[in-house]
């Protein structure tokens, strides 16, 4: 386990790590130069949205560090398993009681205090899924109809749902003409 960790340390892409750290932290400054002023007015305290942004920052290097360590065989395995999920959770959305109505647009779920978008999740679990099939199948990658053409389904099933929200969200904002 020990030398496991290691070797993952030592095969980290640091310029990377660097690179993800500055750009999140000149974000934190940007979210707080440019909110503190509403946050005051609205919460009385100029670091609300620097707090909240910075909550959800550290979540996202914790999980950053997590995922490092899980071998990326498993996501092969998994990536099929992570698409029908995140459709599910797209199909949620649509479902009223469950998905979440934030500035007239229905695109969020909530989970006790933790709100997010599936459409965000999709993105990455689609781009794995993708990598996944074709790097199993590149051999096959010339015969359109039968190698290529079943994942571009699944991607168009994604793209429906998500312009089923764009619809929705038009004909909410036609009413207010």
């Amino acid at each position: 386990m020990k030398s496991m960790i290691l070797n993952r340390m030592r095969d980290l892409d640091y310029s990377l790590l660097i690179a993800i750290l500055l750009l999140a932290g000149f974000g934190l400054i940007m979210v707080y130069s440019s909110s503190s002023t509403l946050a005051y007015l609205n919460y009385g305290t100029t670091d609300y949205f620097f707090i909240r942004q910075l909550r959800s920052l550290l979540l996202g290097l914790v999980l950053l560090f997590i995922f490092i360590f899980i071998p990326f065989q498993l996501y092969n395995k998994m990536s099929p398993l992570l698409v029908m999920l995140s459709i599910v959770l797209l199909i949620l959305v649509l479902i009223p009681g469950i998905g979440v109505e934030r500035n007239h647009s229905q695109r969020w779920i909530q989970v006790a205090s933790f709100l997010f978008q599936p459409a965000e999740f999709i993105k990455l679990f689609i781009l794995i899924y993708f990598a996944s099939f074709y790097s199993k199948k590149r051999h096959l990658i010339t015969q359109f109809r039968t190698r290529v053409l079943p994942p571009l389904f699944i991607l168009a099933i994604v793209f429906l749902l998500i312009f089923s929200w764009l619809s929705t969200e038009r004909k909410i904002n036609s009413y207010k003409i």
